[in-house]
């Protein structure tokens, strides 16, 4: 029985885990003006610093569904230099992953009147995963009444390059090999690593007089160890006004291989304000495959404000 019920229970686990990437979730929050979370190198690039607080919660009407919830900030230091913190919770059921992770971003700003921008970045990452069984009505003593948890270091690294209204990001995720090892370190793979490609172009972006501005991307993944490959396309449009502006997107995320279990075609409205320094923004993620477990509903608020502002540092433009 201890058997069947951990192999349940590692399941389980697996899956949420093969959705979460492990460390830090990879949503669609970058999309909502939060880039950072995923690529270091993202720290520092605009002419202030940023404070974020995510939300994310899936299937409102369940007990103990999946749900997220983010505390992030960056910074630059000087031209060049630049740091970033966050803060994660992500917990379903009775599994929990919570930690840390804090970046160093470094800008080589090859114009002063243009964006033209080569930067490298960082991360080191400490992980807490936590199996907590101390409530399970199970018949099984060795299952029922536990609580595991296991603990592990972790690196990200970054490069980018901004040129004009073009941007592009690649940063290796879970760079170290390193095991989780919560449930059992002879079948748990040390390889967790997940490559990231993000492609986009600000249009208008250097129009100061333009009613709209547009920023279409794409975001690419690539699993090590399953050789999986999952595809997100966006599109991302800003109203600006006399004191921030309204934007608003669409991004579609499509798995590439027919056998994963990560599979799930995924279609994300978003939308957002920003006025003076405040932010706020919702992205509804809805699950369009065929297989859906309950109503396959994510709903996400982003909370923000932007600090130590310098007008005239260097040229640039958010993202």
């Amino acid at each position: 029985m201890k058997i069947i019920h951990l192999s349940i229970l590692l399941s389980i686990f697996t899956l949420h885990n093969i959705c979460s990437q492990e460390t830090l979730p990879i949503y669609t929050d970058y999309l909502t003006d939060n880039i950072f979370l995923i690529h270091p190198t993202a720290a520092g690039i605009s002419n202030y610093g940023k404070i974020r607080v995510t939300g994310r919660k899936q299937w409102l009407d369940y007990n103990n569904a999946p749900e997220l919830q983010t505390l992030s900030f960056h910074m630059h230091l000087g031209d060049n230099s630049a740091i970033g913190a966050v803060l994660f919770n992500d917990k379903i059921g009775h599994f929990s992953k919570s930690g840390g992770q804090i970046s160093y971003a470094y800008h080589i700003n090859m114009d002063v009147n243009n964006v033209n921008q080569l930067s490298f970045g960082l991360s080191l990452i400490l992980l807490q995963n936590s199996l907590d069984g101390r409530d399970f009505n199970l018949q099984d003593s060795d299952v029922t009444n536990t609580f595991i948890s296991k603990s592990y270091v972790n690196a990200d690294a970054s490069i980018a390059y901004r040129n004009k209204g073009f941007y592009s990001f690649y940063t290796i995720k879970n760079l170290l090999l390193t095991k989780r090892d919560l449930f059992d370190n002879t079948i748990e793979s040390t390889n967790l690593r997940r490559h990231l490609i993000t492609l986009g172009y600000y249009i208008n972006e250097d129009n100061k007089e333009a009613f709209i501005k547009f920023q279409p991307s794409v975001m690419a993944q690539y699993i090590e160890q399953t050789k999986e490959i999952f595809l997100d396309t966006n599109l991302k449009v800003f109203f600006p006004f006399n004191k921030g502006e309204f934007w608003g997107g669409i991004s579609y995320r499509k798995g590439l291989d027919k056998s994963s279990l990560e599979n799930s075609n995924h279609i994300t409205p978003f939308l957002g304000v920003k006025y003076k320094n405040f932010i706020v923004s919702y992205a509804y993620t809805k699950q369009t495959n065929n297989t859906v477990f309950l109503t396959g509903e994510f709903h996400q608020i982003t909370l923000g404000y932007n600090f130590f502002i310098q007008k005239y540092r260097r040229a640039t433009w958010d993202l």
